[in-house]
């Protein structure tokens, strides 16, 4: 009987074995990849509805109603505007909602919506770039300089109007930081948020102009603990060093998309938002070469433009992934420029969706024969390969 025991044992353990040397090995990790399915469509040309270099944030996309299904918070010029319409490709109506601050404010010059977030009090809740402008020299073509900071804003009425509740998060360095003579843009801004998958936080990404340590312009966030509160000033922290520890007021901050490896390109102006479909927070972001405008030898870049990125939890982000569209990424008279790209989703699983994004082909003001960006778009799919 322990004969037979000792026999069968060493049959099950060939058997294994054997099993293991002929077993698959498991698939690769499919990665995502963005697929445009259509053609690049003009949503918003330069002037309609009387608007101007726009979106000139990132597009904020909020709930319709019973008279329009689409309606959107869209930078323009230095306001922030209600666009409406039937859909998201035939906008009819638009109206002022967000402005400037009086002299001496920290948003005396700029405040462009970038984000916005329903709380359980039925209060939208926007984010928005907001530039103290006054004593900063210009940073060109005539845009004048700013030390930006990320504020908020409190719509009851469903985002036709806002009430202002003051910076957010702040850059760690003060406006008279300089990390460079004469550096004509400075603070944090350029913000976007997205809820966590959980729903427990709502994080915020920014652009982090401080260049502090050399580091470049790059993207930082912070998060607000929201099943808790309301997302109010105060209760925003930095992610640095690994954890959600420094004040959103001034904190230190550890960028989580960086374009330095890149030739020392700077990444700016993010969207993020969880795909369900990709199992994945999915950001479309900004990178400038600048050595490609500071010296341009061809009217396409090769670096510049409109990519991808993608992170399990939201935090740890890999390298930037895919070039979606090859173009200047920052103003520049005279060239082409594609900036502040986010999508809007089709459907709950955020597999596919329109691709906006800010486009002129000829960036410059009307008075000198160019032509202020205005809003493009094109149809796209994120698959898994």
């Amino acid at each position: 009987m322990r004969k037979k025991l000792i026999l069968a044992l060493i049959l099950l353990s060939v058997i294994f074995q054997n099993c293991k040397k002929n077993s698959n090995p498991p698939p690769p990790q499919l990665k995502p990849a963005l697929v445009k399915t259509g053609g690049v469509q003009v949503i918003m040309a330069d002037n309609y509805l009387g608007l101007q270099y726009f979106p000139d944030e990132t597009l904020t996309v909020i709930r319709g109603n019973s008279t329009n299904a689409y309606r959107a918070l869209a930078a323009a010029a230095i306001s922030t505007y209600l666009i409406q319409g039937p859909s998201d490709t035939n906008i009819t109506s638009a109206a002022l909602a967000l402005t400037k601050g009086a002299a001496g404010s920290y948003d005396n010059g700029y405040a462009g919506i970038s984000g916005a977030y329903y709380h359980t009090d039925n209060k939208l809740y926007a984010i928005y770039h907001g530039e103290d402008q006054e004593g900063m020299p210009p940073v060109g073509g005539g845009i004048p300089g700013f030390y930006c900071s990320v504020c908020l804003a409190v719509s009851t009425d469903n985002g036709a109007s806002f009430s202002k509740s003051g910076p957010i998060i702040t850059s760690q360095k003060p406006k008279s930081w300089d990390a460079y003579p004469g550096q004509a843009d400075k603070g944090a801004g350029e913000p976007y948020c997205a809820a966590s998958r959980d729903g427990k936080y709502l994080y915020a990404y920014y652009t982090e102009h401080s260049r502090v340590n050399n580091r470049g312009v790059q993207i930082c966030m912070a998060r607000c603990d929201v099943s808790t509160g309301a997302p109010l000033p105060g209760r925003w922290y930095k992610y640095y060093n690994g954890a959600f520890s420094e004040a959103g007021i001034g904190g230190l901050d550890t960028p989580v998309m960086s374009a330095d490896f890149m030739d020392n390109s700077e990444a700016l102006e993010p969207f993020v938002d969880y795909s369900p479909y990709l199992g994945r927070y999915v950001m479309i972001f900004g990178i400038d070469h600048y050595k490609e405008w500071l010296n341009i030898t061809s009217p396409v870049p090769d670096k510049c433009g409109i990519y991808t990125a993608y992170s399990e939890d939201g935090i740890t982000w890999g390298k930037p992934d895919q070039q979606v569209i090859k173009d200047f990424s920052v103003p520049i008279t005279g060239m082409s420029l594609s900036w502040h790209g986010m999508v809007i989703w089709d459907d709950a699983q955020k597999r596919e969706g329109l691709m906006i994004w800010s486009y002129s082909e000829r960036w410059g003001h009307t008075a000198d024969g160019n032509v202020p960006h205005y809003m493009v778009g094109q149809r796209v799919r994120f698959d898994l390969q």
